[in-house]
């Protein structure tokens, strides 16, 4: 049996930030799904970027004047809805939190080939490690209290971006250099974050996908596996 929700982790009414009137994590497949509590692979999905609808604060919300933000939103709108998303920077800590109170063995990355370089987007691409206090403290994992998350600041790390046409590529040897690098950040922010302070563990969370274009044959396959893939 396959599931899919059409929610997040962060939009779980009780995990997340009350976007939705759902639980929208692994354990209420068993209760949509009417079936006794069982062994599950759980996949994680995310873009390469971040998108929110709702009012909680965005912490890595490009700025309007952003050429890669304008770009972004224009291929960003709901669903359902048709409401624009806005767009940020890859939150890790989002993602390394979901990963450490949700679980996830297998991860997926669609979107890579919306941050290649075109028209007046040129710069590095930004990957957010960490929060900061206005006095300097960082926080390692995503409040739950609004008031506090509205104080705080990203912390980010820069990365490269490049000029090439990836759309077409179905091997993770064939990408840019920048971007196997973008990728492989992205993937050790989260590690980060899901086991700060603690060691990690042997059987780690492997990307299994990762998407290049909107069609379902634009996906690579071939990722190494996460203990290669974050040595880059």
């Amino acid at each position: 049996m396959v599931g899919e929700f059409g929610q997040a982790y962060w939009l779980d009414k009780r995990h997340g930030f009350s976007a939705t009137s759902s639980h929208t994590y692994t354990p209420e497949f068993f209760e949509s799904a009417n079936i006794p509590v069982q062994p599950i692979h759980t996949f994680g999905v995310a873009k390469a970027y971040d998108t929110k609808v709702g009012t909680h604060t965005f912490l890595t919300e490009m700025a309007e004047s952003d050429p890669l933000g304008t770009k972004l939103k224009k291929l960003e709108f709901g669903t359902s809805t048709g409401r624009q998303r806005m767009v940020g920077w890859y939150d890790a800590v989002e993602k390394g939190d979901a990963l450490r109170y949700g679980g996830f063995q297998d991860l997926m990355i669609n979107k890579l080939d919306a941050l290649t370089w075109s028209g007046d987007w040129k710069g590095d691409l930004l990957i957010c490690t960490a929060y900061e206090t206005s006095e300097g403290k960082r926080c390692a994992h995503v409040p739950r209290n609004e008031a506090v998350r509205k104080s705080l600041r990203p912390v980010y790390e820069r990365f490269p971006g490049w000029a090439e046409d990836i759309s077409d590529v179905r091997h993770f040897a064939d990408l840019p250099v920048n971007a196997r690098r973008y990728v492989a950040g992205m993937v050790r922010g989260l590690l980060d974050v899901a086991y700060a302070g603690e060691g990690r563990p042997a059987a780690l969370p492997n990307l299994r996908y990762l998407g290049v274009g909107p069609g379902p044959s634009q996906i690579i396959k071939d990722v190494p596996p996460t203990a290669e893939l974050i040595l880059l």
